[in-house]
């Protein structure tokens, strides 16, 4: 049995990002002796972690980065015609991650002899094991933009997939749709790959207010991918009821400003609350004290989301578009189509209110879901276990 694991992580616990292992990690803790934290960047400030947990320094720290990634800039890789400059700066990124990465790992062996090797990425960090002979066991898990390569825009270009795919022990997915795209993609892994669902912790039970005002939050980056601007129209039409919309997540100042100024053409009868990007702890103890009557989900594509997790512990019924994993979470009357317009939104919504508004048994139904499926404690549990006995 393992009792000494490393974690390679994007920025955690620098920054904002990858909250979910804020909940992983101390389970981690507690089943291993030792627990090593290596992240890829970070410049900004570090959240806290379980005391005997390690954080090593980021193999791409502040004053390296912004040197090495100027060369990704749109100016430069314009002039190099064979691939689209998008195309190019990931797979150059890729590149010199896995080169960093080496070195870093080449100068420190001796820490991770004896250790599980756990990528919480199936991209970026994951790559330089195609380059190493390392003997430790390795695990890598898979989400949404590091799975699946249709989804190029919103995530990264996918390389080395079959010299991954012979160098993993375990390949982890958070969704049963995402294990089985990419055994159907990589037959010759399918034994090698499971499902293990997030999770997210018990807060309580969302209070259910007695007013007539729809309270509606989402909960996500403002990206293309998202379409938080979608939701911004739809709700524009809506002049029937009255909603109240919170929104948790930020993302670059024209698609902010893209979403507010649709929203300051809506009617007096909605509200638009912009709360920006926010601490989880701060999201969480939103959900305890103010009433939701409705969680949206409006992306084009999803891993799984945790934000819909947080949501259904809390019994917060929830719409969404039926992409990834959703589906294993929402039940079937509350999910939207891909190709969701604002009109149709905009009608799901008002049907929403007239008819499971004051859903009391919709509310238990998301809460036991969440029980029986995305559990923090008993989820991340077995799968420290699955990593101890590899």
């Amino acid at each position: 049995m393992r009792n000494s694991l490393t974690i390679f992580t994007f920025k955690y616990p620098y920054g904002s990002q990858e909250t979910f292992l804020e909940n992983e990690v101390p389970v981690l803790a507690k089943e291993f002796s030792k627990v090593k934290i290596v992240p890829l960047f970070g410049d900004e400030q570090k959240r806290n972690v379980p005391e005997d947990v390690e954080v090593l320094r980021p193999v791409f720290p502040a004053r390296n980065t912004s040197i090495i990634f100027k060369i990704l800039s749109p100016r430069v890789l314009r002039e190099v015609k064979t691939f689209k400059p998008a195309k190019l700066k990931k797979m150059l990124k890729q590149a010199l991650i896995i080169s960093e990465l080496k070195k870093f790992l080449c100068l420190n062996l001796s820490k991770f002899r004896d250790d599980v090797l756990y990528f919480y990425w199936g991209t970026n960090a994951v790559n330089v094991i195609t380059s190493m002979n390392l003997p430790n066991k390795k695990v890598a898990r898979f989400h949404r933009f590091d799975l699946y390569e249709e989804d190029e825009p919103g995530g990264e270009v996918q390389v080395l997939r079959e010299e991954l795919n012979s160098k993993l022990d375990l390949l982890v997915f958070i969704a049963d749709h995402g294990l089985k795209y990419y055994v159907n993609k990589y037959p010759s892994v399918a034994s090698n790959c499971k499902l293990s669902y997030l999770g997210t912790l018990d807060f309580g039970i969302n209070p259910v207010s007695n007013n007539n005002v729809l309270q509606v939050v989402t909960c996500s980056n403002i990206i293309p991918v998202k379409r938080v601007n979608l939701l911004a129209e739809a709700l524009c039409r809506v002049k029937e009821i009255k909603i109240a919309w919170t929104h948790f997540g930020s993302g670059p100042e024209e698609l902010v400003a893209e979403v507010k100024e649709t929203m300051s053409r809506s009617s007096e009868n909605i509200s638009f609350n912009f709360q920006g990007r926010k601490p989880n702890k701060e999201i969480l103890e939103y959900y305890q004290k103010n009433s939701v009557s409705l969680f949206l989900n409006v992306s084009i594509s999803e891993g799984l989301p945790v934000s819909i997790m947080e949501a259904a512990s809390f019994g917060i019924p929830v719409l969404a578009v039926d992409c990834g994993g959703v589906s294993e979470l929402v039940p079937k009357d509350y999910l939207l189509p891909i190709e969701l317009s604002p009109e149709l939104l905009s009608r799901r919504i008002i049907e929403f209110y007239q008819n499971d508004f004051s859903n009391v048994e919709l509310r238990t139904d998301m809460r036991k879901i969440w029980e029986e499926r995305f559990c923090a404690e008993k989820n991340f549990l077995n799968f420290a276990k699955e990593l101890k006995n590899l």
